[in-house]
């Protein structure tokens, strides 16, 4: 793993190069290998205040709706008890808007799987996923006078459950690694927390059917 002795870097495995009083910031090498597919990153704008060691890019809001589909039945003609079709429409601390696709009760849906498109106003960011078939990110930035989107392709996984056994065995490898060698696992204790946050706010949205501010005090 590559450690440029000429960079700072945080206890979360960020990095940040200082020249001429311009910081560029990035993350690890070993960060790299550990998240696999990068699909969003949440910047503050120009003139935000920040303070060391908290983060300045959370969920500030949700607003979620969902139904149920009736193809996950068992055999003896039981319902899945849940809403198992969703979308959220995100606010962020910093005035981006984010919207956030989960269909899994319905057949050969009319657009991926699972989604999510980030919002700005110098550019927008797509992911998209569904179970067996892989994975696409594109981008589009304003500053460039071609509009067209710039892509990353991700192959399909084929082995687990719905082609997740890949993943889960990453982030297994990932934590072994961080607890043997002493490392701030990714995601750490924090974003996990603020992550649970958002979907406890976009179920309340789900129940009540008015946006809910996300609980961030963590």
């Amino acid at each position: 793993m590559l450690y440029p002795a000429d960079l700072k870097y945080s206890k979360t495995h960020e990095w940040v190069d200082v020249v001429s009083g311009v910081a560029t910031v990035g993350i690890s090498d070993f960060a790299q290998d550990a998240l696999g597919d990068v699909v969003f990153v949440n910047l503050p704008t120009i003139g935000d205040e920040v303070v060391a060691g908290e983060s300045f890019g959370d969920v500030e809001s949700v607003h979620c709706v969902g139904g149920h589909g009736d193809i996950y039945e068992s055999a003896k003609g039981t319902h899945y008890p849940l809403p198992n079709n969703f979308m959220l429409n995100l606010r962020f601390t910093n005035g981006l808007a984010a919207r956030v696709l989960g269909a899994y009760g319905i057949v050969e849906p009319p657009m991926p799987m699972m989604g999510v498109s980030v919002y700005g106003t110098k550019g927008s960011v797509k992911g998209e996923f569904s179970d067996f078939l892989g994975g696409k990110v594109s981008a589009v930035f304003d500053k460039y006078e071609i509009k067209s989107p710039f892509e990353a392709i991700y192959p399909p996984e084929k082995q687990g459950a719905f082609g997740h056994g890949q993943t889960v065995l990453r982030y297994l490898e990932h934590f072994a690694d961080c607890l043997k060698n002493d490392l701030e696992p990714i995601p750490g204790i924090r974003e996990g927390a603020k992550s649970i946050a958002v979907c406890c706010a976009a179920y309340e949205s789900l129940r009540t059917g008015e946006a809910v501010k996300v609980n961030n005090n963590f």
